[in-house]
């Protein structure tokens, strides 16, 4: 009887032990399914944010390519702006015509911005950039972006725009340009041998009234400014981005 009673008095403290036993293995279970899956959340956030950070340097590189092409043409606009607002300032201005049609197709060089921004707009729309876990790329990447798209907004600005296409249709009142355009890619290649490129040996301007040659003047010194801000803003731009790539590969370990 005593026996019968030890053993009913066991039973209840076993029961407990077992639920406990079992809850135990339950939460350690669960943990253990969270702790697997946000390791594997957390490997694949890793494996996107390489991805995205290879795919920054291909954009960036294709910027850089711009850029330097801006740069190593960008002096030649504002350059030979003064050159050719020099050579209207002389009289008389018969008989030097092909030196002003050589100094109007390397002043009229064109500067532009290109912005391949396909992976950060990625980035920015689609909650990428909780991804980027490095803060000091991911100010830079901002920084970068913004000064872009500055560059870009200034190029394209109904400002800008307004004064290139004022200059163009007074070009079109002054020069014959139907007749030189062609030869901008030769002028280019001799800046200063002018002798050396095939222009029309009759090369004459539409006007050569004062007022309208001082109203050129006047266009071209707004251009001026345009073009040298385009090429100054080139200059950071290409810095920027040479800083930012150093830093991506560095921080990410990418050859």
């Amino acid at each position: 009887m005593e026996t019968h009673a030890h053993h009913l008095h066991k039973a209840p403290g076993s029961g407990w032990k077992h639920y406990l036993f079992e809850f135990l293995m339950l939460f350690l279970a669960v943990t253990l399914g969270f702790f697997v899956e946000n390791l594997r959340e957390h490997n694949l956030d890793r494996q996107r944010e390489g991805e995205f950070m290879t795919s920054l340097l291909d954009d960036l590189q294709k910027d850089k390519v711009i850029l330097k092409n801006i740069i190593s043409k960008g002096t030649i606009p504002v350059a030979y702006n003064d050159s050719l607002s020099t050579e209207l300032q002389k009289t008389p201005l018969q008989g030097r015509e092909k030196r002003i049609y050589h100094f109007l197709l390397l002043y009229t060089t064109l500067i532009d911005f290109t912005y391949h921004d396909r992976t950060i707009s990625q980035l920015k729309y689609s909650g990428g950039f909780r991804l980027v876990r490095n803060k000091e790329v991911s100010d830079a990447l901002l920084d970068y972006d913004i000064y872009m798209r500055q560059s870009v907004a200034y190029a394209e600005n109904w400002f800008t725009s307004s004064i290139v296409s004022t200059d163009i249709n007074i070009n079109y009142h002054i020069y014959e340009l139907y007749r030189v355009q062609k030869f901008q890619d030769s002028a280019l290649a001799h800046m200063i041998e002018p002798a050396k490129v095939a222009y029309p040996p009759d090369l004459k301007l539409l006007t050569y009234d004062p007022n309208e040659i001082k109203h050129t003047l006047n266009s071209m010194s707004y251009v001026r400014i345009t073009d040298e801000t385009k090429y100054e803003r080139a200059k950071a731009s290409l810095k920027m981005n040479e800083d930012l790539s150093k830093l991506i590969r560095e921080q990410y370990h990418i050859e």
